[in-house]
C-alpha cells in the first residue's frame, strides 16, 4: 500500500492504511464477512506482535476469550513495547469483559502508572500492584499474579528502593511453574544488584537462565546493559541500518548503546533518534519521554542543533513535571546542563 493516498507510515518502515479508509471499506462488507476480515487481521497481526489490535479485533468478532488471551499476553510485554492508548483500549475491553478481574484491575493500575501523575501516585500505584498480586493469587492466576510482582518491583526501582522481600520470595516460587515469573525474576535481581553496586552480579543475573519472553529480553537486557555502562555487549554485529528490524521499543535501546560505542556521528545519530524521539513521546508514556528526550537533546547538541535541543529539553522538562522520579527527572536535567 506504500505509495497510495490516505497511508500511515512507520519509523520501522511499515505502511497500513489509514483508519478513515479501514473505516469506509469495513462498513462496504457484510457481517460476516466483516467477522471473517477481523479474524484473518487478527491472526497477521498477532504474528506482528501488535497484541493491542489482536485484542481489539477478536473482541469485534465476539470473541470473548481469544480477547482475553491476547490481553494476557499484551501485559506482559516491556513498557516500552505499548502506549497509552494501547493500554487504555484494552483496559476498556477487558473491563467489559471480565470487570473485577485480576486482570482488568491490572490495565486500570498500569494506565494510571504509564502516565503519571505526582511521585505520591507512584508509591500508592506500587502496593496497588501488590494487593492486585494478593487478588491474583486468591484467583489463581498464576500468570496474572507474576505480572504484577513484577510491576511493583519496577516501579520501587525507579525511586532507588527495594520491594518488599515477600514480593521478591514470592516470584522465586511462581518461577517454579510460571515462565514469565523466571524472566521477571531475572531481571529484577539483575536490577536490584546493580543499586547495591554490584555490576558483576547483575550481568551475572542476565545470563542466569534460558530465555523464555525475547520480547522481554531484548528490551530489558539493553537498557539494563547500557545502565551498567556496557554498551558493548548490546546487539553486538548490528548496525544501524538493523534497527528498523529490532522489536517496537527495543531498538531505541540498541541505538543508544551503538551511540554510547561512538559507532555513529553526532549528525546520523540525530538521524536515527529524531523519528524514534517522535515515536516514544506519541507513545504518551511520562518516563520513557522524558528519558528519550534527554538523551537526544544531547544528541542533537552535539550534532550542532541547538534549537531542536532547547526545544526538547523544555519538553522534557514539562513532563517531568507531572511526577517523574528523580533518576528519570535527571535525564531532562542533564540536558538542560549541557545547554548551559
Amino acid at each position: 500500500v506504500e505509495g497510495l493516498p490516505l497511508v500511515e507510515s512507520s519509523v520501522t518502515g511499515q505502511h497500513r492504511l489509514h483508519g478513515l479508509l479501514r473505516q469506509a471499506l469495513a462498513e462496504r462488507i457484510e457481517p460476516d464477512g466483516r467477522v471473517k476480515a477481523a479474524r484473518l487481521a487478527a491472526e497477521v497481526e498477532a504474528a506482528r506482535g501488535n497484541l493491542a489490535t489482536v485484542v481489539a479485533l477478536l473482541a469485534e468478532c465476539d470473541d470473548t476469550t481469544g480477547a482475553v488471551e491476547a490481553a494476557r499476553r499484551f501485559v506482559q510485554l516491556p513498557v516500552l513495547r505499548r502506549t497509552f492508548e494501547q493500554l487504555s483500549s484494552v483496559r476498556r475491553i477487558i473491563d467489559s469483559i471480565q470487570p473485577g478481574a485480576a486482570l482488568a484491575k491490572l490495565l486500570e493500575i498500569e494506565c494510571r502508572w504509564g502516565h503519571g501523575a505526582t511521585p505520591l501516585d507512584y508509591d500508592e500505584l506500587n502496593q496497588g500492584f501488590l494487593r492486585i498480586a494478593e487478588a491474583a493469587r486468591a484467583q489463581g492466576d498464576d500468570a496474572i499474579e507474576a505480572v504484577a510482582l513484577y510491576r511493583a518491583l519496577e516501579g520501587f526501582e525507579l525511586h532507588a528502593r527495594t520491594g518488599p522481600s515477600e514480593a521478591f520470595e514470592r516470584l522465586t516460587e511462581l518461577a517454579d511453574t510460571e515462565s514469565f515469573a523466571v524472566d521477571a525474576l531475572r531481571h529484577a535481581r539483575a536490577r536490584w544488584s546493580q543499586e547495591l553496586g554490584d555490576p558483576d552480579a547483575s550481568v551475572a543475573h542476565l545470563h542466569s537462565a534460558e530465555v523464555r519472553y525475547p520480547d522481554l529480553e531484548q528490551t530489558l537486557r539493553a537498557g539494563r546493559l547500557c545502565d551498567l555502562g556496557r554498551p558493548e555487549d548490546v546487539a553486538v554485529g548490528l548496525g544501524p541500518d538493523a534497527l528498523a528490524t529490532q522489536p517496537r521499543g527495543a531498538e531505541v535501546l540498541i541505538a543508544f548503546a551503538m551511540w554510547l560505542r561512538g559507532e555513529v556521528s553526532p549528525e546520523v545519530a540525530f538521524e536515527i533518534g529524531q523519528p524514534m524521539t517522535a515515536d516514544t513521546v506519541a507513545r504518551r508514556m511520562v518516563n520513557q519521554s522524558v528519558s528519550i528526550l534527554g538523551v537526544t537533546s544531547v544528541i542533537a547538541l552535539a550534532a550542532g542543533r541547538s534549537d531542536v535541543a532547547r526545544a526538547q529539553v523544555r519538553e522534557a522538562l514539562d513532563l517531568a513535571a507531572w511526577g517523574s522520579p528523580d533518576r528519570i527527572r535527571l535525564f531532562a536535567l542533564v540536558a538542560d546542563a549541557a545547554l548551559a
